[in-house]
């Protein structure tokens, strides 16, 4: 039986920093759904 733990871990980032931080989560998100979309599809 595999055991997964999560352990919340809060980012201390400036406003800048925090903007590239979602920057790059919308990327892979985007990424992410793309993959998806093309499995999905049979591709």
């Amino acid at each position: 039986m595999e055991v997964r733990r999560t352990v919340p871990v809060k980012l201390d980032v400036t406003d800048e920093q925090a903007d590239l931080l979602h920057e790059t989560i919308d990327e892979f998100l985007w990424a992410a759904n793309y993959v998806v979309d093309a499995a999905w599809d049979g591709e």
